[in-house]
């Protein structure tokens, strides 16, 4: 779900659909009062600035273990672990990841290249909610497996997305 702020929210989990260009209070909210999963989905450039402040307020305020913070492997391996991943872990809020392709030839190649795994009691005939269940659990430690962008792929595909939304206009 893309928001009124031009952030990222992902929901995991339900079927309730929610439309673009809400500000982002009011997509965590109907996600969050869906129990589902709502993932706030690191991007370069999103996670900085104006953005970056919002980002860092919705922490502070939904500080629900329903709230997740996701890590890509469109960040390249040379950036450190963003501030604001530090402020989620220190209120207990989960950090996941996974390999986000973007829509560029070659990109499929990706998927699966980065994630994550976790443990807990899984019910066949429901799924979403034994995926949730493991997920909001007490001291979630998600592993992680891959690799992130090399520093010239990191490039290669955010010259891509700025000549693709400059081509456009």
């Amino acid at each position: 779900i893309v928001t009124a702020e031009n952030l990222e929210v992902l929901a995991i989990g339900t079927t309730h659909a929610i439309q673009d260009g809400l500000p982002i209070e009011a997509v965590l909210e109907q996600i969050i009062d869906n129990e589902a999963l709502a993932v706030l989905a690191w991007g370069f450039g999103k996670w900085l600035f104006k953005r970056g402040k919002i980002i860092k307020r919705v922490i502070k305020t939904y500080n629900s273990p329903y709230l997740l913070v996701g890590d890509n492997s469109g960040r390249p391996g040379f950036w450190p672990l963003p501030q604001l991943f530090k402020q989620a872990r220190t209120l207990n809020l989960s950090i996941i990841s996974g390999s986000d392709p973007l829509p560029f030839a070659g990109e499929e190649a990706k998927v699966g290249s980065y994630g994550f795994s976790v443990e807990g009691d899984f019910n066949e005939d429901e799924p979403a909610k034994s995926f949730r269940d493991i997920m909001t659990a007490p001291g979630l430690t998600p592993g992680f497996f891959g690799d992130r962008d090399r520093t010239s792929s990191f490039f290669k595909r955010q010259s891509k997305i700025y000549l693709k939304k400059y081509l456009k206009k």
